[in-house]
């Protein structure tokens, strides 16, 4: 591996100092953040996250030699100052974006870079929201030692080799390639795939390979005819041992366990996400039931979703798990509620639709009668007797001895009148009205060896509203 003398010159001043000055320890959520800064730029941050302590609960203004400073940042030594002025003065102006529990939050790294010119040195001071993505940290972070990371020539590199650590436990790390192009603040660059792919993707394949302590194999993931992901293969290898100096340990040593099973990278990678620490998941996996993990998983998060809890949505989850609670009773108990509840509401939709469909029937045999009361003649026994002794359906209104039924003529004659006249009282003539008055489509359907009247009209909830 080729090693950067300014890389060397860095860890040769680190080696009598406090091991945890040479560790960078980072939230995940602000490895994933969206931005976009340069080399120079980034070195100053990096420095910057090495003064962090572990114990500090506040941020300080962090000092540096501005021949130092320029030394770290990777420039030549002429014009110190005004090179100096111009990093940081770029680095003020540079947003990131970060994903929040709430939003987005839009931030820059530092709130001031104050220059003591007699004195020769800078004073640097992180933005106060920044707190909690760097201080304090307790779950979802990632660590690693500088020396891993400062020797590399590209931006892109070092965001990638951040952005890969983070998940170097698992083995492997799947990008939409918009995802990623967002995330290295290249939004709007690259539109030609190819360009990506060999200025950032296999530069850092390169990089990494070459100078830290992890590398990486890819493989394209099409859509069609085109690339849509990218996913990482994440390979660990040693650290050199022939360097003139001491090789410096991480406050945490990565898992070694790469996680192979589908079902197991599926139910990490949750975990992950709802804010469990990289360890504490890892051993879940190893220790707990996967079927019992995967429901605890979907309960937290529907219960943080619903508002139900309103602390840390990790934390909550990890109690969850450590203490085995049986959450499937509870989804049983919900999703028979649930069931009973829709059988409740379809059991009213089909009353209300039932007392619909009575009211139209009561409405179009009052509409049916009332016109066949307006083409009925005015008649007598005797004047319908003599009207039916001449007409062939006398067979229909006179018994075998003769004698005429008087009441059995008139509705017959009734139904006479109703079909000349269209006013059939038939389940077509029905459906034919309600159509036509309702704007409700009818169908009939048998149950339990009865026949009824079923609504399947679209605006079946206009007229139950009605």
């Amino acid at each position: 591996m080729l090693v950067d003398p300014q890389f060397v010159a860095f860890c040769m001043r680190k080696k009598n100092k406090d091991v945890n000055s040479s560790l960078i320890k980072q939230s995940n959520a602000l490895i994933n953040a969206s931005y976009q800064v340069s080399l120079a730029e980034k070195r100053i941050i990096l420095y910057m996250l090495t003064k962090i302590h572990k114990d500090d609960e506040d941020f300080k203004p962090y000092r540096m030699n501005i021949k130092d400073f320029v030394a770290e940042i990777g420039t030549d030594t002429k014009n110190l100052y005004e090179r100096a002025k111009h990093a940081t003065k770029e680095l003020l102006n540079r947003v990131l974006e970060i994903n929040t529990s709430t939003g987005l939050l839009q931030i820059t790294f530092l709130s001031s870079a104050e220059y003591y010119d007699k004195e020769g040195y800078v004073e640097l001071s992180f933005d106060p929201k920044l707190k909690p993505y760097l201080l304090q940290l307790k779950e979802c972070f990632t660590t690693y030692a500088i020396e891993n990371i400062l020797s590399l020539k590209s931006i892109h590199s070092m965001r990638i080799y951040e952005l890969l650590k983070q998940f170097q436990s698992l083995g492997n790390r799947i990008f939409r390639l918009r995802e990623l192009k967002h995330i290295l603040g290249l939004k709007d660059q690259y539109y030609n795939y190819n360009l990506f792919k060999q200025r950032v993707i296999i530069q850092a394949q390169k990089e990494l390979s070459q100078s830290t302590d992890i590398s990486f194999e890819f493989e394209e993931i099409k859509l069609g005819r085109k690339i849509d992901s990218i996913k990482f293969i994440i390979k660990h290898k040693p650290q050199l041992e022939n360097l003139e100096f001491d090789i410096l340990q991480t406050e945490e040593k990565p898992e070694e366990t790469l996680i192979e099973d589908t079902k197991q990278n599926i139910i990490l990678n949750k975990l992950l996400d709802l804010g469990v620490e990289n360890s504490k998941a890892l051993n879940f996996l190893q220790i707990k039931d996967l079927d019992t993990l995967d429901q605890q998983i979907e309960y937290a998060a529907k219960q943080y979703k619903t508002k139900k809890v309103h602390s840390n949505l990790g934390g909550y989850l990890v109690s969850i798990i450590e203490k085995d609670a049986n959450v499937k009773n509870d989804y049983d108990k919900k999703l028979q509620e649930k069931e009973k509840r829709e059988k409740e509401l379809e059991k009213q939709k089909q009353e209300k639709e039932k007392l619909l469909i009575q009211r139209y029937e009561t409405e179009f045999q009052e509409e049916r009668n009332g016109k066949l009361a307006q083409l009925m003649p005015n008649f007598n026994e005797e004047i319908l007797k003599e009207y039916y002794l001449d007409r062939n359906e006398k067979r229909f209104v006179f018994d075998s001895q003769g004698n005429f039924k008087f009441e059995k003529a008139v509705i017959f004659f009734k139904g006479q009148i109703a079909a000349e006249n269209n006013l059939e009282n038939t389940d077509e003539a029905f459906k034919k009205w309600v159509k036509q008055n309702k704007n409700i489509e009818l169908d009939q359907k048998t149950s339990n060896g009865q026949s009824q009247w079923v609504i399947i009209g679209k605006q079946l909830s206009f007229y139950f509203n009605s």
